[in-house]
């Protein structure tokens, strides 16, 4: 989801996170696509039969286009979502591929479901970081579809006319520290700037859309319990966050946004210490599965999509010891029990835990044990007559 908005902060930061999720993007070519499922012929429904139809279609489409191409799909919300196709070849992932890839998807989850699928389909790019574009593509094409021309591949038309694709990458900085740092003042003034930006804009009402499903992603995939949240804070409506597909003009969108933007800083508020804990343990987590490895503030916060300097801070509080210094704990809990259990050599477990040199290893041990390593081996080990051993 990040990717499709352009939400990091870096290159790097992507990198790292996609290290994380051991994801590859070595391929030549990418292209975002949008969907949308139709179901106006189960509206009678409850919501969790509605909920289990909309998810077995995505589950279907998604496995039909995974053996057209390769992809990864992206469940928006109940309604939506999103693929990124990839391919080793340019010529793999052309038009036509790509068209007869939907056109199949689109019509078996027909056949099957009785469902119509709305596709729109963005252009090609080289560069995982401009999926974005294709994105933002895609987006545009899909405010052409409708239910007699359901698959729309972006052309020059879409370009030439008035931009309905909302570019929420202009707010990302303060949108992902809202959202990673659960930073409430934040994110009121940052929805408060798109509800006045859409004010000012009272005839754009597919812009306006765009972008307030584009928050409604955001705040459903990037939160704990996103979806639950959601039905809560719109629990004064009978179709909860869906009710925004009904809309018909601006200022209903605007209403509905105030809602989100209240109803979101709400949630922060009361659960932003859990949250927080949340955070911590996961990176905890991850140092201790990653301990061999040369760990820096700057990677883990980069896995993480955080700020060193925030990251840091959340440490000291939560944790009572600063960050680099947690490292070197977990590192030399690590390395007492390499030591010990395994008989490994000095040297061996300051190479093996990512330690620059023996010498700096041990300097690190002295620090947080207050002993050396070669003093640690002495006091916990019997040599063969009784005695305390050697030193290695």
């Amino acid at each position: 989801l990040r990717l499709l908005h352009n939400l990091f902060d870096s290159e790097e930061q992507f990198l790292l996170q996609a290290k994380d999720l051991k994801l590859a993007f070595t391929d030549a070519c990418y292209c975002a696509a949008l969907f949308e499922i139709r179901e106006e012929a189960h509206a009678a429904m409850d919501h969790t039969k509605l909920m289990n139809l909309c998810s077995s279609t995505f589950s279907m489409a998604r496995d039909i286009l995974n053996k057209h191409l390769p992809c990864y799909a992206i469940s928006l919300d109940m309604k939506h979502f999103a693929v990124i196709f990839h391919a080793a070849k340019q010529e793999d992932g052309n038009a036509a591929q790509l068209q007869s890839a939907v056109k199949n998807a689109v019509e078996m989850v027909h056949n099957y479901f009785n469902v119509t699928v709305l596709a729109g389909i963005g252009t090609p790019v080289e560069q995982p970081l401009k999926i974005c574009e294709s994105y933002q593509d895609a987006r545009q094409a899909f405010g052409r579809a409708t239910t007699t021309a359901p698959i729309i591949q972006f052309s020059q038309d879409d370009t030439e006319s008035v931009k309905n694709a909302f570019n929420i990458a202009v707010f990302k900085n303060d949108i992902t520290k809202a959202f990673d740092e659960f930073d409430t003042d934040v994110l009121y003034r940052t929805l408060s700037e798109i509800i006045e930006l859409f004010k000012a804009h009272p005839l754009r009402f597919l812009q306006a859309v765009d972008g307030a499903c584009n928050i409604l992603y955001l705040a459903l995939s990037l939160l704990p319990d996103g979806e639950e949240n959601m039905m809560e804070i719109f629990s004064s409506y009978s179709d909860g966050y869906r009710s925004i597909y009904r809309f018909t003009s601006v200022d209903q969108i605007i209403e509905w946004m105030m809602i989100l933007r209240d109803g979101l800083c709400e949630v922060l508020k009361s659960k932003r210490k859990t949250y927080k804990a949340h955070v911590i343990t996961n990176v905890q987590k991850y140092i201790g599965s990653h301990v061999n490895e040369r760990l820096s503030l700057n990677e883990v916060a980069g896995v993480f999509g955080l700020s060193p300097n925030y990251l840091s801070i959340l440490f000291k509080k939560n944790c009572q010891v600063g960050f680099s210094e947690y490292i070197s704990q977990a590192k030399i809990a690590k390395a007492k029990s390499m030591l010990l259990e395994q008989d490994m050599k000095i040297y061996e477990v300051a190479d093996r835990l990512g330690f620059e040199s023996a010498f700096y290893f041990s300097k690190v041990f002295k620090k947080v044990e207050g002993i050396s390593p070669r003093e640690y081996i002495q006091q916990n080990t019997i040599g063969p007559d009784g005695e305390q051993g050697d030193t290695l």
